[in-house]
């Protein structure tokens, strides 16, 4: 199995192979999907990636959509898994979106159900392809949707340190 493709850029080095594509960022660990992944992504070029953030922001400018946040988040390719505690109980779910202001969370459904609070605050600690690394968010809003609860927040407490591997996460182009 010889490697078909190699895009490189000024941080960011792809490897396409046979049945699977690995994608390093910076100094951080190699991320690599195979080909009996089910997730779909695509890989944008720089100028891409910034006209389609451009053209999304112009039209929140304009009124055209109606989001309530302040700030622009990210779906993430693969959903980061957390751990915090709740009510004496050590969780886990996974982190679906971030953004540099906060981010939304999901668990599926047990049957010690999950009731955040408006307002209420948690330590997550977030495994990501860099690390893993900690932070302190407010909820904001939560719901119980198919099965499983979401819920999002604000960031109260997290790294500025741009080694901090949540850090690295929002900073990341994917």
């Amino acid at each position: 199995m010889g490697i078909t493709r190699c895009m490189t850029g000024p941080s960011i080095r792809m490897t396409i192979n046979e049945d699977r594509l690995c994608v390093a960022v910076d100094n951080a660990p190699q991320m690599c999907y195979n080909s009996s992944c089910t997730k779909s992504f695509s890989v944008w070029s720089h100028d891409r990636f910034r006209a389609n953030h451009s053209a999304k922001e112009a039209a929140m400018n304009s009124g055209a959509t109606r989001e309530r946040r302040r700030h622009e988040r990210t779906k993430l390719v693969t959903f980061c898994p957390v751990r915090f505690i709740h009510d004496g109980e050590e969780r886990q779910g996974f982190m679906r979106d971030l953004s540099t202001h906060g981010a939304g969370f999901v668990i599926e459904h047990s049957e010690n159900e999950l009731r955040l609070k408006n307002g209420e605050i948690l330590a997550y600690t977030v495994k990501t392809p860099y690390g893993e690394g900690g932070c302190k968010v407010r909820t904001m809003w939560a719901r119980a949707v198919d099965g499983r609860y979401l819920w999002g927040g604000e960031f109260v407490e997290i790294s500025g340190n741009s080694r901090d591997p949540l850090r690295a996460l929002m900073d990341s182009p994917f």
